[in-house]
């Protein structure tokens, strides 16, 4: 049985994270003897990670526990303190004082510091994984964590393999670091079952008005959510009817409910929060749309295609990929008017939708998990 380290930068709310939750679910543990690692302590749901006993969870940086005002400002401060000291010092440095147990197979299940943690392995026995999971030419969020594109190339070199989730991505990545033999492209794994399972669980929630849209992602500015919610007032203010739900978190939450409010959109535009089963909401909407400037391959949009929503986006990377030879939706050129097109052809054209939904019905056969998953064993 191989001995396997999975770091994560978190567990929860972002396309990768599911992936990740995907991944553990369907592993087989009769192989694998499985550490998962997180940047920071999060409670392991039972029905997301349905096989949390199957695997050790561990925090990088870990916090004590208790509601003691001193320990939790104690907690505090060596949480900042072990955060400076995580940027400032070498990877193979900060693996030395924080992270000593050693693995057959170390993965880095997502860019920035998941990345920079394993690249710093002092195991030269153990084999090493990096996952990258969006074009980072476009999106090169992890700067902030190097001295250069250089440096952050060399963190790279010292894995065994790359696994870019899209074809798109990896040619972005070869692009930028100029490291071409050791990258390949795994699709992500779904598991339609589950999903469709899950998908028949009933909700509160309502449309006021027909049709009913759906999106799902963090409320962060790569989604592109501020200008989603302009096309909906646009349309709306035209005397369109339809209702729009948001389901995610992150930092734009509060800007977003003040555009909704200002726009008068409140029985229009519904955000609905993070939730751990988003497909029962996605099951009742009549499509999915998707608004981001940049995605690596859209975890929620194939989600959407499995359960037979037609998907209409705007171009970004994996979509064309994610189609296939189906049409079953609409891809647009990646502008704020184009996505105000979209949205309005959407909400107004009623049969080329119900096209669409059967086109996605049969694309939806291309997501076999247990593919997926024996190409990604097979790296392992």
């Amino acid at each position: 049985m191989k001995k396997v380290m999975i770091m994560a930068n978190g567990l929860y709310l972002g396309g990768a994270e599911k992936i990740l939750q995907m991944l553990l679910n369907n592993l087989d543990y009769s192989k694998f003897d499985v550490t998962l690692y997180s940047m920071h302590p999060e409670e392991l749901d039972s029905e997301i990670f349905t096989k949390k006993n199957r695997f050790k969870y561990k925090a990088v940086f870990d916090e004590y526990k208790g509601k003691n005002p001193i320990t939790k400002k104690i907690s505090d401060i060596l949480l900042k303190v072990k955060g400076k000291i995580f940027n400032v010092l070498p990877p193979k440095i900060f693996r030395l004082l924080y992270l000593r147990e050693k693995f057959d197979v170390e993965i880095a299940f997502i860019e920035g510091e998941a990345t920079k943690i394993v690249s710093g392995s002092l195991n030269k026995n153990a084999k090493k994984l990096a996952w990258v999971h969006t074009d980072m030419i476009k999106n090169g969020w992890t700067y902030y964590l190097y001295k250069s594109t250089a440096d952050e190339g060399n963190a790279y070199r010292q894995f065994d393999k790359i696994v870019c989730v899209s074809e798109v991505v990896k040619g972005a990545f070869i692009e930028k670091f100029g490291i071409s033999d050791t990258v390949c492209v795994r699709y992500n794994p779904v598991d339609s079952a589950d999903i469709k399972e899950k998908a028949m669980k009933s909700i509160e929630e309502s449309a006021e008005r027909k049709p009913l849209l759906v999106t799902v992602g963090r409320l962060e500015e790569p989604k592109g959510y501020p200008r989603l919610v302009e096309c909906a007032a646009k349309l709306r203010n035209e005397g369109q009817e339809f209702t729009l739900w948001i389901l995610g978190d992150g930092r734009q939450r509060d800007f977003l409910r003040k555009a909704i409010d200002e726009n008068n959109l409140s029985d229009t535009v519904k955000l609905l929060g993070f939730h751990g089963n988003p497909y029962k909401f996605i099951s009742k909407a009549d499509a999915f749309i998707c608004s981001s400037y940049i995605e690596g391959f859209s975890t929620a949009a194939t989600e959407s295609v499995i359960l037979g929503k037609p998907v209409y986006t705007v171009d970004c990377p994996g979509m064309s990929e994610l189609f296939g030879d189906s049409q079953c939706g609409e891809i647009v050129p990646n502008t704020d008017e184009d996505l105000y097109e979209l949205l309005k052809h959407a909400v107004t054209d009623r049969q080329k939708m119900q096209e669409y939904t059967a086109n996605a019905e049969k694309r939806a056969e291309f997501f076999e998990i247990d593919k997926r998953m024996a190409e990604i064993e097979s790296l392992i």
